[in-house]
């Protein structure tokens, strides 16, 4: 077993590749859970495996020294001996797909000179061995100068990070040792890389073999005897070169959260040797940053209806909306685990395994009093990781509307509330004014009728009224009807601060197109948000848009208003709504349509 790469770009996802060969170097049967075991820093971790064939990376240094002369044979014929050997080795069909990269040095007394490069197709390099015919002398060549030279170019290539499995072949008569390149320096060195050195000796005599054997050996490659036999002996190293093509990924997420270095065990429990092949990588881990996106700091805030996003069966909840978002420093993106909504230090609300947007909707309890208060955002990512929001101060507004109980309250009563009292409360007026005209229609006729008209003037006066939730103070601004069904029969609606606007009365203040199922309009739409004399507004996440002067603005953000500011609800050529807004002083309080309307009202009463 050799790992070939470490892949942690997709961090905490870590690939690990490895090569895995049967005794006979062939390819081994797929690892699983029970033949292999992995760790990262001694800890003990859980890995998919997939299979992938990316081809091989094989340098072979040709020895074109005196080291070829022996028995009366002349260096030449030794020389086409080991050129058959390599053809013997590269022309494999398997070797032939394109995916595998060869290098061939041939070592000369001088120094070594390049015949093939990757950049070489694999059937050219027949031609370019038959092309390479030296001027053989009597001095030694030095092939450990032609390994050192390809392990250099490997570490230069990085071709493990193509998936492709690296072996060098040295072909030889006998191999002299030079001070400058110690046998034991470049084993160690093709050691480090985990690059096996197989050995061929070409000589029909094994008299100078120590040499080959002891590079094999210390880099875990295969020595092999060529001879008179030469073809038929190379099987078993063809079998290697072939196992290399093959290889095996190991995926899984690392348990760690300590940057630096992470050494990866890698084991196989059965093995005789029972030591683990190691790998290694580098890795620098910051905690996660959240941000409050809204409410905004020192915002004055109160309880609202909204549904969160990350539970699409949650039911809708009441209370302060706040948003946030979350990045990763250090550029590796995790899961998160949890998220905490802290109010003055206080953990309010949770979401549990949320994504980087995530919504939180705090009910304050019934002791919670009015006033500033801090919040902060807490995430703790799959490593454990903690990340603290920067802290804001916030104004926490409950509204003066009837209610049944107090915030935090889980009585049904409180989920009772005047406006949705209000059909009951009208079909009880009207039954009223029914039964008087029952009883008195033949005594009382004009009476009666003058008592309905006046039931149902009520009946609209309390809903108008009720709409708002009995908000306290003057009209602050207004909207008017400029396109649209907006369901009312109305052309200009006041506002008397933060209003929420939808279909539905039970999640909005100002309600439109009630009771149209096929209303474009979502139950909570948007809001129109006063703080401080001054309107925002915000799209709740509706199905079909808030739009601002012909823009659709993004979810949950606060948008300021300006007097004329065009307002659209949904397509009004979709059954939308249009809208305008007017600013204090332009159509809004203190106008004359306002005021008239005000006497108009105050005289029916």
């Amino acid at each position: 077993m050799q790992i070939i790469s470490l892949d942690a770009s997709a961090f905490p996802e870590i690939r690990a590749r490895i090569l895995l060969l049967d005794p006979n170097g062939s390819t081994a049967a797929a690892p699983t859970r029970q033949s292999l075991t992995l760790s990262e820093n001694n800890v003990s971790v859980d890995f998919s495996v997939e299979q992938e064939e990316s081809g091989a990376e094989i340098g072979f240094v040709l020895d074109a020294g005196m080291g070829l002369y022996n028995s009366g044979a002349s260096g030449r014929t030794r020389l086409v001996e080991m050129k058959e050997a390599v053809l013997e080795l590269t022309q494999d069909p398997l070797l032939l797909t394109g995916k595998d990269v060869f290098y061939v040095v041939a070592q000369e007394p001088r120094g070594h000179a390049v015949l093939v490069n990757p950049d070489t197709p694999a059937t050219q390099i027949s031609t370019v061995l038959g092309q390479y015919n030296p001027q053989i002398t009597y001095q030694y060549a030095y092939p450990l100068e032609g390994v050192s030279a390809l392990l250099d170019w490997f570490a230069q290539e990085k071709s493990a990070g193509n998936g492709r499995a690296r072996a060098i072949v040295v072909l030889s008569g006998s191999m002299p040792l030079d001070r400058k390149y110690p046998l034991s320096s470049v084993a160690g060195k093709a050691g480090q890389m985990g690059i096996p050195v197989h050995t061929v000796m070409v000589r029909h005599s094994m008299a100078e073999e120590q040499s080959l054997r002891d590079l094999a050996e210390q880099t875990g490659g295969l020595f092999t005897y060529c001879g008179p036999e030469c073809a038929s002996n190379l099987a078993g190293l063809k079998t290697r070169l072939l196992g290399l093509r093959r290889q095996y990924i190991l995926a899984y997420r690392s348990p760690n959260s300590d940057s630096g270095t992470r050494v990866v065990s890698i084991g196989i429990p059965y093995a005789e040797s029972g030591k683990p092949v190691l790998g290694q990588y580098d890795i620098t881990v910051e905690p996660p940053v959240a941000v409050i996106r809204s409410p905004g700091e020192d915002q004055t805030v109160s309880p609202q209806t909204y549904k969160p996003t990350e539970d699409p069966q949650a039911t809708p909840a009441t209370g302060i909306i706040v948003s946030a978002s979350v990045s990763w420093p250090d550029g590796h993106p995790r899961k998160i685990q949890r998220a905490t909504l802290l109010a003055n230090g206080k953990p309010q609300s949770v979401l549990n395994a949320p994504n980087d947007s995530m919504t939180f909707v705090w009910i304050p309890g019934s002791k919670e009093p009015s006033g500033p208060v801090t919040m902060q955002i807490q995430i703790e990512d799959e490593l454990g990781l903690v990340g603290l929001s920067d802290q804001i101060v916030v104004r926490i507004e409950f509204g003066s509307g009837f209610s049944f109980c107090r915030p935090g309250s889980h009585s049904p009563l409180c989920s009772l509330s005047l406006p949705s009292l209000l059909p009951y409360l009208s079909i009880l007026i009207a039954l009223t004014a029914l039964g008087l005209v029952v009883v008195f229609r033949k005594q009382l006729a004009g009476t009666a009728q003058q008592a309905a008209g006046a039931a149902a003037e009520l009946i609209q006066e309390v809903g108008e009224t009720l709409r708002f939730k009995h908000r306290p103070g003057s009209v602050r601004a207004t909207l008017m009807d400029m396109d649209g069904n907006t369901g009312t029969g109305r052309s200009s609606f006041e506002l008397f601060g933060t209003t929420s606007i939808g279909r539905s009365k039970q999640n909005a203040d100002l309600v439109f197109q009630a009771g149209q199922p096929e209303s474009p309009i979502s139950r909570l739409h948007c809001t129109i948000l006063e703080e401080d004399g001054a309107f925002f507004l915000r799209d709740d996440q509706s199905a079909n848009g808030t739009y601002l002067n012909g823009s659709r603005l993004a979810p949950m953000e606060r948008n300021p208003l300006k007097d004329g500011d065009e307002i659209q609800l949904a397509d009004p050529r979709r059954n939308g709504v249009r809208l305008e807004f007017r600013a204090p002083g332009e159509g809004g309080p203190g106008s004359g349509g306002a005021a008239t309307e005000s006497t108009n009202r105050m005289s029916r009463n």
